[in-house]
Order: structure tokens, then C-alpha cells, then sequence
């Protein structure tokens, strides 16, 4: 065996042994979503209040911190974390969304993308 093939076999292993030690760094998927809001900053705070009482029910979120001005809100829950906040022309929305391995965070990720579109979609006159 060659000393580069000997090499690359050997890493091979250390990674496999790692992974049986639970030492591989395990990513957790990612939302990340901004909508233009169309809307007042008054109006735009009052829909984040909205979506953030229906995610609480739709998705059993365990502790929601607001800022002072409630403007922005942290969500936490089944290991989930969201950041959520308005400013004059969009809302922001973003965290991390373990959901059991990967297995909730498609669901919970889409959900949440389609509270936040539906409650700030614009509103024609």
C-alpha cells in the first residue's frame, strides 16, 4: 500500500471512530426567511404579535421573550430556536430548527414560512 493510500485509509478510520464516539459536529437545518411587509411599523408589529400567538399554538413553543418594544421576539420550543423581528419595511426570521434529527424541521420551517407570508402579505385596497 502506498504511503498516501495508507494515510487517506487511516482517516478513514479516525472519522469512523469519531462518529461511533459521537464527536462528528452534527449541523442543524437553518431558517431563514425576510418578507417585505408593505405595511406601517405599527401594523407590522401588531401581525408579528399574530403570528407569534398562532406558532405558539401551532407548534407548542415553550418560552417567548419579547423586546421591550416588541418589535422582536426569540421563540423557543422542542429544541427550536427563532429570532423574529420587524423594521420599517420587512420582517426577519431566522433560527434553528433541530426538530428530532431533521424529522420536525421541514414541517415546522415550511409552517412558519407560511404563517409569516400569509399574515404580512399585503392587503390590496
Amino acid at each position: 500500500m502506498a504511503a498516501g493510500e495508507a494515510g487517506a485509509a487511516s482517516r478513514s478510520r479516525d472519522a469512523a471512530a469519531d462518529r461511533t464516539r459521537g464527536l462528528v459536529e452534527l449541523t442543524m437545518p437553518v431558517i431563514e426567511v425576510n418578507v417585505a411587509h408593505g405595511q406601517t411599523l405599527d401594523e407590522a408589529q401588531r401581525r408579528l404579535e399574530m403570528v407569534v400567538q398562532e406558532a405558539s399554538n401551532r407548534f407548542g413553543l415553550k418560552r417567548v421573550e419579547w423586546s421591550a418594544d416588541r418589535r422582536q421576539v426569540k421563540l423557543e420550543g422542542l429544541g427550536a430556536r427563532v429570532d423574529m423581528w420587524v423594521d420599517a419595511h420587512l420582517v426577519h426570521v431566522t433560527g434553528d430548527l433541530p426538530g428530532l434529527g431533521g424529522l420536525l424541521s421541514g414541517p415546522i420551517g415550511a409552517g412558519l414560512k407560511q404563517l409569516i407570508q400569509r399574515t404580512f402579505r399585503r392587503q390590496l385596497p
